[in-house]
């Protein structure tokens, strides 16, 4: 689920780390989320921490100091906080953005496309429009979306639409449904992250939608939460307990009855 493949035109932008997990929270954005949340722009958060100052300047001085040589610039979760037009409104002048700011820095700067996510159909317009027509780097969203996660069947037209493709799709964690941050007293972005991560990838292998759609090429950021810790006790389990109400198991025992393989 996790790669390291940079866009092609980013490749040879000189010597150096090419960081494909680089938001960006330019201006246009902060004041819809102003307008959104009805909060000032200093009082805004993202999972619980306060949102810092943006520039493409500011992030190529930040990389020059770091030697990261070229970033694809993101912002999965950028419309969750608004719905139908205007979200489709965000999410294009978003990708709008990244294409000006690509166009500024051609060989520091790729971008993934944000998507409204609240209309499937308004996704597939999106990403036809931002890879078509802007030429960004891929899409990218949320591990789940109002506590729907990927590989749930909501996604499927646009998920055939991006293997059609072969689309190069960015998920990011996001805060769980029912998530608490007064039980523990800890930001849900050390622990809760990368759980939700691996509950996004779990639900699309146990769902096939990821056999499915086997031509998205997926990066799974934060090395895909608890996964590789996992996949053992994920495969073992779920020969005892299934893949969940109406599934088929994935997992079959071998021949020998000494382990498990998949089907």
């Amino acid at each position: 689920m996790a790669s390291t493949s940079a866009p092609k035109k980013l490749i040879g932008a000189g010597r150096g780390i090419i960081d494909v997990h680089s938001h960006a929270l330019p201006p246009l954005w902060l004041d819809a989320a102003s307008k959104a949340t009805r909060l000032p722009r200093d009082k805004l958060q993202i999972a619980g921490a306060p949102v810092p100052d943006w520039s493409a300047e500011n992030h190529l001085a930040m990389m020059d100091a770091n030697g990261v040589a070229a970033c694809v610039l993101s912002h999965p979760s950028a419309t969750i906080f608004v719905k139908g037009q205007a979200a489709r409104d965000l999410a294009r002048a978003m990708n709008e953005e990244f294409a000006s700011i690509i166009a500024r820095y051609p060989k520091r700067f790729g971008a993934f496309a944000v998507m409204p996510l609240d209309d499937m159909d308004a996704c597939n317009d999106e990403m036809a429009y931002a890879l078509d027509v802007l030429k960004l780097d891929g899409i990218s969203c949320g591990t789940n979306v109002d506590g729907i996660y990927l590989g749930n069947p909501r996604y499927d037209n646009w998920f055939a639409e991006m293997n059609r493709r072969k689309a190069t799709l960015f998920v990011h964690p996001s805060v769980p449904p029912g998530y608490d941050p007064a039980a523990l007293g800890i930001n849900p972005s050390i622990l809760e992250f990368p759980f939700d991560s691996t509950r996004m990838v779990t639900n699309m292998v146990l769902s096939g939608a990821k056999k499915r759609f086997s031509d998205v090429r997926m990066i799974s950021t934060h090395g895909g939460g608890t996964i590789p810790y996992l996949t053992f006790r994920i495969g073992l389990l779920e020969l005892e307990f299934g893949s969940g109400p109406g599934r088929p198991t994935r997992r079959s025992r071998s021949p020998s009855g000494s382990g498990c393989r998949w089907r």
